[in-house]
């Protein structure tokens, strides 16, 4: 056994030593010659047993038997006259182990209630981190959204445009560049805007930050979506010559076209939004670690007073599952067997299995290192 470190060095006075040294010197002596004494006095009391060999020797026996007790007891007496001696040694030398119990016991709830709030700041810093990361999708998505919307609107404007001109009014093909510059003029900021939505992440995300993430995200070239429109009008009244002599036709293919570019664009959305899940999905969540600890140990205690009521609910969740519980059960002697020891068996077959749920039994989760 390794000896317990110290820097504190031990200095006894000779006078204390020489009078232990003859304190337990005379002491010893006593306790020779007593113990001799007791054994001596222990054979010649049980000299005294004769067992009896028919009805006849009863009665002698048990004036015998009588006798031979209340020796027993003289002695027992006598011999804790003696060893009552090493009562008060025995208790100053168990004092040193006694007064570890506080310290470490407070040393242990310090350390646990450190790794609980540790805990619990990596907890709400992994939350944050999730809802930035969830911000950020939702920003990317209402983009999405956006797009879509405007691209929608210059193919619709393009549509209404073009039928327009094959229709009521009735362009002809000299008329098309003031009919493209009209619809041109007609296609404002506000169409091709995407609004700052509100904070709906506001507990972990401040509003400044989500101003400068929409800021980032949200942001679009309004001129790219101009002359994207100016493209699609070019490219739409480029066969009109031949559209105005078969009005009926070109309006029928206008048609199918919206129609397709509308699947197009809502493809383009939905592929987008999942990009936006697999980044989110992707974003590592891990808070700083400011120091390498052991995780805490979660068990779980039967929390519950004691009461008959309570004994009784433990007896009967115990014998339910004994077969269960019986197995985390270290029993020297059935007959002290306690309901202590059923509450420690329910609470490491709950440990096992969370879902173990005995009917009337209350658990609760205790934090251990």
């Amino acid at each position: 056994m390794s000896e317990v470190a110290t820097k504190t060095e031990l200095t006894v006075s000779p006078e204390i030593v020489k009078t232990r040294r003859e304190a337990w010197g005379n002491f010893g002596e006593e306790l020779a010659k007593g113990e001799f004494t007791l054994q001596i006095r222990t054979q010649d009391s049980l000299k005294k047993i004769k067992l009896p060999t028919k009805i006849e020797d009863v009665p002698e026996a048990e004036r015998i038997l009588k006798e031979v007790k209340a020796d027993a007891a003289i002695i027992q007496n006598e011999r804790k006259a003696i060893t009552s001696k090493f009562d008060a040694v025995s208790q100053r030398l168990m004092e040193p182990e006694k007064s570890f119990a506080g310290p470490l016991d407070e040393l242990s709830k310090k350390i646990i209630a450190l790794k609980k709030e540790e805990e619990e700041r990596k907890k709400l810093e992994a939350e944050k981190m999730q809802a930035i990361a969830n911000c950020r999708q939702h920003l990317v998505e209402l983009k999405n959204m956006g797009i879509s919307r405007i691209k929608n609107l210059l193919s619709d404007k393009v549509n209404k445009c073009y039928g327009w001109a094959l229709g009521e009014g009735n362009t002809s093909f000299d008329e098309l560049d003031m009919l493209k510059d009209l619809a041109m003029s007609r296609l404002s900021d506000n169409d091709l805007a995407i609004h700052d939505p509100l904070n709906t992440f506001s507990k972990y995300v401040s509003n400044e930050d989500f101003v400068k993430m929409c800021v980032e995200i949200l942001q679009i070239n309004k001129e790219d979506f101009r002359n994207d429109f100016k493209n699609q009008l070019d490219l739409k009244f480029a066969d009109y010559a031949t559209a105005l002599n078969n009005k009926a036709e070109a309006l029928r293919q206008e048609d199918i076209r919206k129609q397709t570019e509308a699947q197009k664009i809502a493809d383009e959305k939905a592929n987008a939004d999942i990009a936006a899940k697999m980044q989110t999905l992707s974003t590592p969540i891990e808070p700083v670690v400011s120091v390498a600890t052991k995780a805490l140990k979660q068990n779980f205690d039967v929390d519950m007073s004691e009461t008959l009521e309570n004994s009784v609910k433990v007896m009967s969740a115990f014998v339910a599952n004994i077969q269960l519980a019986n197995q985390k059960l270290k029993v020297n002697k059935w007959d002290s067997f306690t309901i202590g020891q059923m509450k420690k068996a329910l609470a490491k077959c709950k440990d096992d299995d969370n879902a173990f749920a005995p009917a009337g039994i209350i658990f609760k989760v205790v934090d251990k290192l």
